[in-house]
């Protein structure tokens, strides 16, 4: 039962059975992002309630429902001052119970915080702030401000050294089941952009092509497929290069077993950040779902330029930045909520897919990546979303 993940989703069957049903839990999650059920110990003069389970990690076993008249604006601000001690461990007292609580005259009762109602303070518009906002270039990228040797594995920040490892065990831990994930998580969509993505590259005769991070050979053998529907394979040719040996046992057991031979498939286990190439050596260059994988993103784009030739083209697919604010939220809840238990019932790796998510929302989004690709030497960069935005590719050429 455990190995299978029907526990997990018995808990949250009784989750939601305690939350009260489907419909209680969706706008509980709606407010709160999360489904959590623990014990009611009191309530504060705003109605906001505050519950304990102590079954959870320190830390995440305290928390505040705030009153449903809030809204969805409502801050830490709201929180009483003497449950605000009890929900961040300054106490174990409930109000209630805490004698030691001073009590002084001189103590004026909490108010709410009115900012962002009618009645907030708005001082005379020709009050000039003490402080100036920083407003930060369009070249800031969200993942600049690391400390030198750090960079970010999903929410985390980590060395970068350590990433790399981390990775290598993510897709370690996958990859025999890396593509039927990827049919269920996407619902089969990923076929569709794939086979977008190649019509995109238009290969043509002589096209010697370098996948990276392609170790499965899902984008390899789409491009043989390709070339030999549009009967353009002479001289055709794909190199597959992967940092994760497991990934690329995958690809060449399925080469194995098709038509292909090695006279027009190759697979090399190296690293996208140092490509084991001589200079002006492909005409094209793909990436499908691996680069936001990378450590160093602009090192991977200045190794992709060096290696193609002059006209050479660039081809990146990935998930990116959805510009609807109702499709982001309902995006949000399936990636964060449904995805992992996805990955637990069907791989038993519930924290693999869990970091694959979190590092999809670490990404840059469209306009920022674009940026980043034309500072490593590439022209006429342009990028095109698919299913609004929730994947883009994006294209540029060496010239």
């Amino acid at each position: 039962m455990n190995y299978l993940g029907l526990n997990k989703l018995g808990e949250l069957c009784n989750i939601i059975k305690k939350t009260g049903g489907l419909k209680a839990s969706l706008y509980k999650m709606f407010r709160m992002d999360e489904l959590k059920i623990g014990t009611l110990v009191g309530t504060d003069k705003y109605g906001n309630k505050y519950y304990e389970n102590p079954r959870f990690f320190y830390g995440r076993n305290r928390w505040v429902e705030y009153a449903p008249y809030y809204g969805l604006d409502y801050d830490g601000s709201q929180v009483p001052a003497e449950w605000f001690g009890w929900l961040h461990y300054k106490t174990d007292c409930l109000p209630c119970q805490d004698s030691s609580r001073p009590q002084h005259k001189w103590m004026l009762d909490h108010s709410e915080n009115l900012s962002g109602t009618q009645y907030q303070y708005v001082p005379y518009s020709t009050t000039k702030p003490k402080i100036q906002p920083w407003i930060p270039s369009k070249k800031f990228f969200r993942f600049s401000h690391y400390e030198s040797g750090y960079t970010h594995f999903g929410f985390e920040n980590v060395k970068e050294e350590e990433k790399a490892k981390r990775v290598r065990k993510v897709f370690d831990d996958v990859a025999s089941s890396y593509d039927k994930m990827n049919d269920t998580m996407s619902f089969g969509l990923h076929r569709i952009w794939k086979d977008i993505f190649i019509d995109r590259l238009g290969p043509t005769s002589g096209t010697k092509l370098l996948d990276v991070a392609g170790g499965t050979g899902d984008i390899a053998f789409r491009f043989l497929n390709y070339v030999i529907s549009a009967k353009c394979q002479d001289e055709c040719h794909v190199t597959v290069l992967d940092i994760n040996p497991s990934m690329l046992s995958v690809g060449k057991h399925r080469q194995e077993t098709s038509s292909f031979d090695s006279n027009v498939i190759a697979f090399h286990e190296g690293d996208a950040e140092s490509l084991p190439y001589e200079d002006n050596s492909f005409n094209a260059y793909t990436i499908a779902f691996g680069i936001r994988n990378c450590t160093n993103i602009n090192e991977v784009l200045n190794e992709a330029y060096r290696v193609l030739k002059p006209g050479g083209r660039f081809l990146c697919l990935e998930f990116s930045h959805v510009d609807n604010a109702t499709l982001q939220w309902f995006y949000d809840q399936y990636s964060f909520q449904i995805i992992p238990l996805m990955g637990q019932l069907i791989t038993g790796q519930w924290h693999a897919y869990q970091y694959l998510v979190e590092s999809i929302r670490r990404f840059p989004n469209q306009e920022e990546f674009k940026n980043m690709i034309e500072n490593a030497g590439f022209r006429q960069v342009t990028f095109e979303n698919l299913t609004a935005g929730v994947v883009a590719i994006h294209s540029g050429f060496k010239l």
